[in-house]
């Protein structure tokens, strides 16, 4: 991303701010872990203005002994035991959201880790980069095909040569799949009282379909939080309110949930463990947590969901409940009603299919679904 200069490590001083200032920009929100602890994840946030040689902290010594002034440098060797090259490169700071009066945490570059499988959004990716991956994940359908019948053939799937499926009984038909491609008709949808039939020229159903019932509304929800931090009280009341309406229009039965504040700082383990222990010991059955998007809380939530099972949970972003409400934005609303409703046990409508596809409806239990991707 930066080249060597001279033949030597890129520093701080080498480049002027704007360039630096890019290379923000094309790193900001890249996932990393923390090599000296796995667990702890963020997303990359700004460059400190000073080179790590010169960025120096305040320890507490063990046993009481007061506290140390130490270069970062000092601090990682006498802490974790690691030596740290890159001393003329800045550190970067999480994007984390930051509680007022915190100060934010550095990390040196040479101890965070890339994680893998991340998407590069599409406004950080050259339109030469971007042909060149189409190219090399774009193939031709003949040569999709040819693809999946040489690997079939590879595994032994065809023909009744495979022991394995032959032990079960099962036999894979290479033909089976090859049909006239034409225009399908739109598929119904079936709510509780009513099908809905498609708009012929948006080829959507949300018009009717979100005035209905759901086909089958979730058990009664009679013991239910929403968490958020003290001072988004009044806003989670009002998203709240919103929510119950519109999920009783729809068959929902929905207890009003209790606000609960709460501090979601994404490092303290002790606070969302104590919560989930007594949301356990008072037998709540959903927990709807409402926190700022930058917060990196999902993952803990997720985690402590399943840690603590049957408690559901769902995470909405303040931002959106924030729009639902002063923008009375319905359809966001729908959607997270939607999510709720399916997370509870629910079925929102069940597509209709017509007659010519049912022989492949998975329900019947004679469907057998290979996925290959290439």
């Amino acid at each position: 991303m930066l080249p060597r200069s001279n033949g030597r490590q890129t520093r701080l001083s080498d480049h002027p701010p704007k360039v630096w200032q890019e290379v923000e920009r094309l790193l900001e929100d890249l996932r990393v872990e923390v090599v000296y602890r796995r667990t702890r994840t963020f997303q990359l946030g700004k460059f400190t203005e000073k080179p790590l040689r010169d960025l120096y902290i305040d320890v507490d010594l063990p046993n009481g002994a007061g506290t140390k002034r130490m270069s970062l440098a000092e601090y990682f060797l006498w802490k974790y035991n690691i030596k740290l090259e890159y001393l003329d490169l800045p550190c970067i700071k999480s994007n984390s959201y930051l509680p007022p009066g915190k100060k934010p945490e550095v990390f040196p570059l040479e101890v965070l880790n890339v994680m893998e499988d991340q998407r590069v959004p599409l406004q950080k990716t050259s339109p030469e980069l971007m042909g060149q991956l189409l190219t090399a994940n774009s193939m031709l359908p003949g040569q999709r095909m040819d693809a999946i019948n040489k690997l079939g053939m590879d595994l032994g799937l065809f023909h009744n040569t495979n022991p394995v499926l032959n032990a079960f009984g099962i036999s894979i038909d290479q033909k089976s799949n090859r049909i006239v491609i034409g225009v399908r008709s739109l598929p119904r949808l079936r709510f509780k009282n009513r099908v809905v039939e498609p708009d012929r020229q948006k080829a959507e159903w949300r018009r009717d379909g979100s005035r209905l019932p759901y086909l089958q509304a979730m058990g009664q929800l009679h013991n239910w939080i929403i968490l958020c931090s003290n001072r988004d009280g009044e806003l989670a009341d009002r998203f709240a309110r919103m929510l119950l309406d519109m999920g009783r229009q729809k068959g929902m039965q929905l207890a009003e949930p209790e606000i609960v504040p709460f501090s979601c700082s994404e490092n303290n383990d002790r606070d969302w463990s104590s919560k989930f222990e007594k949301c356990a010991s008072n037998r709540i059955q959903f927990i709807m947590l409402i926190d700022m998007k930058r917060n990196d809380t999902h993952g803990l939530l997720k985690l402590y969901e399943a840690m603590y099972k049957p408690i559901v949970t769902q995470h909405v972003t303040l931002e959106k409940a924030r729009d639902i409400v002063n923008k009375n934005q319905r359809q966001t609303l729908e959607n997270v009603l939607n999510k709720m409703n399916m997370k509870n046990f629910g079925l929102n409508y069940q597509p209709q299919i017509e007659d010519i596809g049912k022989r492949f409806a998975l329900e019947t239990g004679k469907v057998l679904v290979v996925r290959n991707s290439f």
